[in-house]
């Protein structure tokens, strides 16, 4: 037998000697590295007591790499090697929560991670600094594109500026702010608007002036040297001029006119202030068979109507999703009969079409956020669908007012737990009515709620119909009605359709027009859902705990 044999190291208790050090020489993570970075934690790590058994007696420590070096010079040379900016590479975007986990496995919307400035710890200890985030060079707005960036970025709509009119009872709209809750230096925006009205003026004029000179310079002689010499000053005066005014008006831009994109819709006179406002209340025809007040959740697992996992899986069964189909056939063939246009949207919208309706782009609460493509998923049957629509577009006068109704998905971010009314994506279907005025919308705005009277007295629940107060309120609207149903489990009121008047807010932002005799006018529209399948099935399937039971007026609907 020549030498010794090698070991194979497969019989019982005979592992590798380095698993036995795995515990000893274990590395920080690297959310336990971020936790260190704060100045609380960094001052203990930095300034450790003497410690004879650490490298260096612990005195020269790596904050980022979590590793101790022999002297202050080794430490030095560390903080040139590739390993430690790796790490420093690693450190930049801040490390997910529990929450991020759950928004990337569907509950909510996906936020990326903000990028932070990591900076090697300096050699004075009394120098440091916590991490900042990294501050983004240009203005985040995606509605309105600031002057020095004009050359680098497609403008698709210049917003209608309206500040000067906004502007004029500073009192009211100070008001307005406060009773929505919003935080708007709106003081800041008037003292620099007339800043940045001089500002564009001047712009203006000499761009004219740029252009005679052009003029000019076509027209004259090329022997004549004097008025050569002279239009040439002439017209560097006016570049550098301009060159000047450009970053002027791109600083008051980002001061004025981007942080005025937040200012909300003018009130209207019937919105309340405080309270919501009762219109109309109906007991239902239907008898309730559920005294235990069982919620739909339970009774609908318990007919196999449902199969309820969380609120982004939910599968609706056998005659719940008979019914569903029921209820949108019900809902289109009313709003057909009442001369609406059937239209059909696409799911996905744009950050401008968002930003332009008055939604915040980086509100994860609002929309759901596809934020490497510019894109929110809203679902076909939502006010931004349509408003993708008619960006840019004129209306003939001769065709108002004008009615168009969607069918679709609706998607909206999951906030609390309440079953079926809570659920991230349910049916819906949407309208849109298109007038000349603000007088005339109001007179559609009130068509339309008799409307909504007609569809649910039909159906036989106990209804009501609310003006929502001024806090509920979206930046876009004016005034909301909200059509609620009765929750037997919950004895309260669940919102399962909504009327909204903006008036022409949208339009100026979106550039929507209707065509008259003389000129363009911006198009006044009134928007609402017109039913919530999700909030309309769970109510029906609380009336009753031993059946299903399907409103009269839909039976003619159901697919037998």
């Amino acid at each position: 037998m020549t030498g010794p044999q090698k070991k194979k190291k497969h019989h019982v208790g005979d592992t590798f000697y380095k698993r036995k050090y795995k515990t000893k020489h274990r590395a920080r993570d690297i959310d336990e590295v971020d936790n260190d970075l704060k100045k609380e934690n960094a001052d203990r790590l930095l300034k450790q007591a003497l410690d004879f058994d650490k490298p260096g007696e612990g005195q020269h420590y790596c904050i980022h790499c979590a590793r101790y070096f022999l002297s202050d010079q080794v430490l030095q040379d560390h903080f040139r090697t590739k390993l430690h900016k790796k790490r420093i590479k690693e450190l930049r975007l801040e490390p997910y929560t529990i929450e991020e986990a759950e928004r990337a496995a569907g509950f909510g919307s996906y936020i990326a991670p903000k990028e932070r400035v990591i900076v090697t710890q300096p050699i004075n200890v009394e120098e440091y600094k916590e991490p900042e985030q990294v501050t983004k060079k240009y203005s985040t707005s995606k509605l309105y594109i600031p002057y020095n960036q004009t050359s680098d970025k497609y403008v698709v709509v210049e917003p209608y500026l309206d500040l000067e009119n906004r502007l004029k009872n500073i009192n009211v709209l100070k008001d307005n702010i406060t009773l929505r809750g919003l935080n708007i230096d709106i003081d800041k925006i008037y003292e620099k608007w007339p800043s940045f009205i001089s500002a564009r003026d001047e712009i203006v004029s000499l761009n004219v002036e740029k252009q005679k000179i052009a003029e000019q310079f076509k027209k004259i002689k090329k022997d004549n040297g004097n008025e050569i010499l002279t239009l040439k000053e002439s017209r560097s005066k006016v570049m550098a001029r301009l060159k000047s005014l450009r970053d002027d008006i791109s600083a008051l831009e980002t001061q004025v006119v981007i942080p005025s994109l937040s200012i909300p819709n003018s009130l209207h006179p019937e919105c309340p202030l405080s309270e919501s406002k009762i219109l109309f209340q109906r007991c239902g025809k239907m008898q309730i068979d559920n005294k235990d007040c069982i919620d739909h959740l339970r009774i609908g697992t318990a007919l196999e109507c449902l199969d309820y996992i969380n609120p982004v899986i939910v599968y609706i069964k056998n005659e719940a999703s008979l019914c569903e189909q029921a209820i949108m056939a019900y809902f289109n063939e009313y709003l057909e009969k009442s001369d609406f246009i059937p239209f059909c949207n696409s799911d996905l919208i744009k950050s401008v079409i968002i930003e332009g309706c008055g939604a915040d782009i980086d509100n994860a609460d609002q929309t759901f956020i596809l934020s490497e493509q510019n894109l929110h998923l809203m679902g076909g049957a939502s006010l931004q669908s349509f408003c993708a629509f008619l960006t840019k577009a004129s209306v003939g006068g001769n065709k108002l007012p004008l009615k168009l109704y969607s069918t679709g998905r609706s998607y909206k971010p999951f906030i609390k737990n309440i079953g079926l009314f809570s659920a991230v994506q349910t049916n819906a279907v949407e309208v849109l009515i298109g007038s000349t005025d603000e007088w005339k919308s109001k007179d559609e705005f009130d068509k339309m709620l008799t409307i909504y009277k007609q569809l649910y007295e039909n159906i036989g629940l106990d209804y009501r119909i609310v003006y929502s107060p001024v806090s509920k309120l979206e930046n876009w609207e004016c005034l909301r009605a909200q059509v609620e149903l009765y929750s037997v489990s919950c004895k309260n009121y669940v919102a399962v359709a909504s009327l909204s008047l903006s008036g022409d807010f949208i339009s100026k932002r979106l550039r929507i027009y209707w065509s008259g005799k003389d000129k363009n006018n911006f198009l006044h529209i009134v928007n609402g859902k017109v039913v919530d399948t999700n909030v309309l099935l769970g109510c029906l399937l609380e009336q009753n705990v031993n059946e299903f039971t399907v409103p009269d007026c839909m039976k003619n609907y159901m697919i037998k």
